[in-house]
């Protein structure tokens, strides 16, 4: 064998090994948004969009037209996703909303009111919650697997109020909440 092939072999074990690291990462990390159903039981409540939108307003103040991107700082899925939440972002202030971003890891009492991050919550012009959940699904939660985008676009008109959307059987990039 010569040198010059003996090198490409060696540069295309390389690079197999690292898309397989990478592959493995990415699927070590896929998880159900609501992994153990706790999120299940607290979502199905008679009065969680008011609870919850109450718990959040206490932290954050006024809700109306918001959009409310949570975090959690050491959580690799949202790296992974930081492209797509900046184009939620994005999307947000173009139909007028204001965006606020929540690190959650210094609230305690988050874990039975959000299961995993990243996660979002949009409110409509009456400050109703229309939509908690993942930005996306799949293993990169990318903006062309996108579940949040529909409903900043919605929020913005008016239609009758039938409570929040809640995705509980999403899977995806995310990190359980510590």
């Amino acid at each position: 064998m010569t040198r010059e092939r003996l090198i490409y072999w060696l540069v295309a074990l390389w690079c197999v090994l690292c898309l397989a690291l990478v592959f493995s990462f990415t699927f070590s990390k896929s998880r159900d948004f609501d992994a153990d159903g706790t999120f299940i039981q607290y979502s199905a409540a008679t009065d969680f969009d008011q609870a919850f939108s109450g718990w959040l307003s206490a932290e954050v103040g006024e809700l109306k037209n918001k959009v409310v991107h949570f975090s959690q700082g050491n959580c690799t899925c949202e790296w992974i996703a930081q492209s797509h939440i900046h184009s939620v972002k994005l999307l947000a202030e173009q139909q007028g909303k204001t965006n606020l971003q929540l690190d959650i890891s210094g609230l305690p009492e988050m874990t039975k009111r959000l299961p995993v991050t990243p996660a979002v919550a949009v409110y409509d012009q009456h400050g109703q919650l229309t939509y908690l959940g993942p930005y996306a699904t799949g293993f990169f939660c990318s903006a062309g697997q996108g579940l949040v985008e529909t409903f900043i676009k919605q929020s913005h008109g008016e239609t009758g109020y039938g409570g929040a959307t809640i995705p509980l059987d999403a899977n995806g990039c995310y990190c359980g909440i510590k």
